[in-house]
């Protein structure tokens, strides 16, 4: 009979390959996990589909892996507070059934990488805040050996880069993720250290689209090509068919893509058609109604949720009145920025901004703020990482990569 060892020992030699993950789940159902072995068969599914959100079925599986993960994640909770009371804020990300990658500060994985290492055997990623004043130390510590991935979204000094460069321990490093701000310093330092021979890509993020070619300095700093740039805010918006009752959001036979969003009139509507790629064109869309279609048009009322399902009901009847008129189709888009009349998408916010090109102090440990123990570069990584996003409607409406409102 297989031990359960051989099989994660097989799933550790093959961390790529999905087919150990699988022979894993089998033999976790013909040992009472049902649970256990269907999360990894849905998150083996999903994984290649992480960013996707205009398709039911995945974000059916989606759906179902986030409420299997949570009993696993309390567990986690328990385990993290009992190394150390202040460890809530470690991140644990699951992909492909197991835990995948940790985001904690750079000091706290100093003091108990150990442990982590130990606690998660395929463990694949770290992301590292507070790097700040810190290079040398992490530079030195043994329990990065065997890390594929690792991301620093802070900022920090040269001389920590340069240390990080040419760490001893970090030989299988495949993938390196940097903030810079305004140069290209942080990059081009660690494209040119001896810590990573085996890299392959070296990903640059920041917020504004660069005058310097940094893909370029990067590559000629390695001496190969493993630059890559990712311009956040160049991102394109997603907006579900759902994102708010008051809106009308899809697509045209042709591709054109559009969100009404206000009305010039009783029963005339405007909004902005997009290309397929994304382009918001010059001319608004503008169409007129049927009476019919705007006779449950919500009137004024002290009743919050009659109002509600009264607009829901007059944006079904206009969706229906487009469908037979254009052949639209309420559907999932992605556009670039735009602004419906003083309405509008964007990557920013006051806290975000601060928080772009700000190190941390360097003598500052994680206990020392326990509102934010990641630091700066804490709110722009979950900006970008969630595709998060604020509409101005009259309101802010903040909105992540599944094109949905979250909290106002």
């Amino acid at each position: 009979m297989v031990a359960e060892a051989d099989l994660l020992a097989g799933i550790a030699a093959e961390p790529d390959n999905d087919a150990p993950r699988l022979v894993y789940a089998d033999w976790l159902d013909d040992h009472d996990e049902p649970e256990r072995a269907e999360l990894i068969r849905l998150q083996c599914e999903l994984d290649p589909h992480l960013d996707r959100f205009d398709d039911p079925r995945l974000n059916s599986i989606r759906d179902r892996a986030q409420e299997l993960t949570r009993p696993l994640m309390q567990e986690e909770y328990r385990w993290l507070d009992s190394l150390h009371g202040s460890l809530l804020e470690v991140r644990v990300v699951w992909r492909r059934g197991f835990v995948d990658s940790l985001e904690l500060p750079v000091q706290w994985f100093l003091r108990h990488g150990e442990h982590f290492r130990q606690h998660y055997p395929l463990l694949r990623k770290l992301t590292l805040f507070r790097l700040n004043g810190w290079g040398e130390r992490l530079a030195a510590c043994e329990w990065l050996k065997g890390i594929r991935e690792i991301e620093f979204p802070c900022w920090y000094a040269d001389e920590d880069a340069r240390a990080v460069a040419d760490s001893p321990h970090l030989g299988s490093i495949e993938r390196m993720v940097c903030w810079p701000d305004s140069r290209p310093d942080p990059g081009v330092i660690f494209a040119g250290g001896s810590a990573w021979p085996n890299l392959r890509e070296l990903h640059l993020i920041t917020a504004r689209k660069p005058e310097r070619d940094w893909v370029r300095a990067v590559n000629e700093a390695a001496g190969r090509p493993v630059g890559s740039l990712h311009v956040f805010d160049e991102e394109l918006f997603p907006f579900a068919p759902d994102f708010h009752p008051g809106f009308i959001i899809g697509k045209l036979p042709d591709g054109t893509q559009l969100f009404i969003s206000a009305w010039e009139s009783p029963e005339t509507a405007v909004g902005v058609a997009f290309a397929a790629d994304g382009t918001p064109r010059k001319e608004p869309f503008r169409h007129t109604f049927p009476p019919e279609c705007v006779s449950t048009r919500p009137e004024k009322t002290a009743d919050w949720k009659e109002a509600q399902a009264a607009q829901e009901r007059t944006r079904q009847a206009c969706v229906d009145h487009l469908r037979r008129q254009f052949g639209f189709v309420p559907a999932f888009i992605r556009v670039k920025r735009f602004s419906a009349g003083d309405d509008g998408p964007t990557r920013f916010r006051e806290d975000v901004e601060k928080a772009w090109g700000c190190p941390d102090r360097a003598d500052q440990e994680p206990e020392a703020d326990y509102d934010d123990p990641l630091g700066a570069g804490r709110s722009l990584y979950d900006w970008v990482t969630q595709g998060r996003f604020v509409y101005w409607a009259g309101n802010d409406w903040w909105c992540d990569g599944s094109g949905q409102i979250t909290s106002t």
